[in-house]
């Protein structure tokens, strides 16, 4: 038979136990807290901004209204130089200068191909730009900008006494430009770009000399039309 003492005693024990995790339950472990992890992107970026561009431009429209670009111009080379400055993280405002290299097409080329001369082409274009930048903080930033200037495109050759030199220049009414950034660094980013320019010449020249008779054609514009230059390419930025 149960010494009857010796029940009594873990009876009490067994009260006591369970009064004592009554009056002070076990708490609850808390994990530690998942340190966020980084995004990678580089910081935005204000102040001075550069840039690079280089690709291929393709010519479409009219000189005049009687004759096409496919008969005065071919398809260019450019390298576009853009500098400014950003006054926010989304907006740079600035100027480019570019110069691209080409040639002559169709009726200037072979005007060119009569006096036995090959006509290099070397265009320049200058003017005023605005970008918007809708990531300026992520690693991929796509971007738009809309410019306005001025073109030169000129083609010219020299042999023996034989020489052409052809000139076309107007206004660059709109620029349409857009892009993406893939920010690598905070000091550089590289990406397309696409960049659509409106224009229109008020000069087309030309001026010959076949064997020391020297003839000059053309001069302002009468009847101008509107031309396109699609150009296609690689944008490398500093500070973007």
């Amino acid at each position: 038979m149960p010494d009857p003492k010796a029940i009594a005693i873990v009876l009490a024990l067994s009260f006591v136990a369970r009064q004592a995790a009554a009056k002070d339950p076990p708490r609850p472990v808390t994990p530690p807290a998942a340190a966020p992890e980084p995004s990678g992107a580089p910081e935005a970026h204000r102040g001075f901004q550069g840039a690079l561009r280089a690709g291929v431009s393709l010519p479409f429209g009219s000189v005049t209204s009687t004759t096409a670009m496919a008969d005065a111009v071919s398809i260019q080379v450019p390298i576009i130089v853009d500098l400014g400055v950003k006054p926010i993280d989304q907006l740079f405002i600035g100027g480019y200068f570019g110069v691209a290299q080409g040639g002559a097409a169709g009726a200037i080329a072979d005007v060119c191909a009569h006096l036995g001369v090959s006509c290099n082409g070397l265009s320049l274009r200058f003017g005023v730009q605005v970008h918007y930048a809708f990531r300026p903080a992520a690693t991929v930033n796509p971007w738009v900008g809309l410019g306005i200037g001025y073109e030169i495109a000129r083609s010219s050759g020299t042999s023996g006494k034989n020489s052409v030199d052809n000139t076309l220049s107007g206004l660059e009414l709109v620029h349409l430009m857009g892009g993406v950034d893939f920010r690598l660094a905070r000091a550089f980013g590289v990406g397309p770009f696409v960049d659509f320019a409106l224009g229109q010449y008020s000069i087309a020249q030309t001026k010959q000399n076949a064997g020391g008779r020297v003839t000059t054609l053309g001069g302002a514009i009468d009847n101008p039309a509107l031309h396109e230059w699609l150009t296609l390419g690689v944008r490398g930025v500093f500070f973007p």
